[in-house]
């Protein structure tokens, strides 16, 4: 066992990394309740082409700003799990792994991360990259209370919708297995799987702001399965739903305008992606995914 490098991705300078609720996992219960655990996302990639080419980077990691800055953390791999002050896991629990990051945002994803979910990482040498803007209009880089107050609404709406189709599938279509977490990072993203099709999918969201009111919201859709080293992904299937009134009217009106209108759109391109799914075959596209050194990405979660 050799050496990691853990890298952090940033759209803005750092002084220390640590858990976070913004960089969180929320995990959907049967009993209704929605764990979040807090943490921080890493890549354990060893891409060269991420420091050459931020917007690679961008499309590997599926984030909605373009990275201008990275961090850098050597590790012995022989002793990441065994230093009481830190604590490492992936997207699906497992310790001292990563995982493939999912599709999201109108990017392929595919990269290795890994989630710092107890530790403090001090930030004391960057990377900075050039000939990359951050044009992305539908990006999360704040922590502005319009943009949580709409996030967690979004995130309360997926909860109730989905909800729906575990009893459904529990009714009339048992041979379905329904399984669902959500990574709230640079945006939402919320991701399972479907063992008739063998399939995974994802549909992410993301925000666009006017000053500091958020004003619409961008959906994307995807279907994709994984092997060791390549992805196979259809869509994204997109949808724009305008955000009306925010800063100006009461917060209740704004829920109750908006839930139905999100369920709508979910629905819209839930539809549509398991369209992708029924032709996934003929219309997929391959993807190279990056290889990390000295860690083990896990490409197929135990809920497969």
């Amino acid at each position: 066992m050799g050496k990691i490098i853990l890298r952090k991705y940033s759209y803005q300078q750092k002084k220390c990394l640590y858990p976070t609720p913004l960089e969180g996992i929320l995990d959907f219960k049967v009993n209704g309740r929605i764990i979040l655990t807090q943490g921080n996302f890493l890549t354990a990639n060893s891409y060269e082409s991420f420091k050459k080419s931020p917007k690679v980077a961008q499309d590997y990691l599926a984030i909605t700003y373009c990275p201008m800055y990275i961090y850098e953390w050597d590790w012995n791999a022989s002793s990441l799990g065994k230093i009481e002050d830190y604590e490492f896991m992936n997207i699906y629990g497992t310790r001292n792994s990563s995982s493939r990051i999912w599709p999201a945002f109108g990017h392929h994803g595919g990269g290795c991360e890994i989630i710092m979910t107890k530790g403090e990482l001090m930030c004391n040498k960057k990377i900075v990259l050039e000939g990359c803007r951050s044009d992305d209009i539908f990006r999360f880089d704040s922590a502005r209370s319009d943009v949580l107050y709409i996030s967690h609404l979004v995130i309360t709406v997926i909860f109730e919708w989905f909800k729906k189709f575990e009893l459904f599938a529990e009714a009339g279509q048992k041979e379905k297995r329904w399984v669902c977490k959500i990574v709230y990072s640079s945006g939402i993203v919320f991701s399972w799987y479907e063992k008739v099709s063998e399939k995974r999918y994802s549909i992410s969201c993301g925000c666009m702001e006017d000053g500091e009111i958020v004003k619409q919201l961008k959906f994307w859709g995807y279907v994709w399965d994984d092997t060791n080293d390549t992805r196979l992904l259809a869509g994204p299937e997109t949808k724009i739903l305008p955000v009306t009134g925010l800063g100006t009217r009461d917060r209740k009106e704004i829920r109750y305008a908006l839930e139905k209108d999100i369920e709508n759109v979910l629905s819209e391109i839930y539809n549509k992606i398991t369209v992708l799914a029924k032709y996934f075959d003929k219309i997929s596209v391959p993807i190279q995914l990056p290889q990390p050194e000295n860690i083990e990405c896990e490409h197929k979660p135990s809920w497969d």
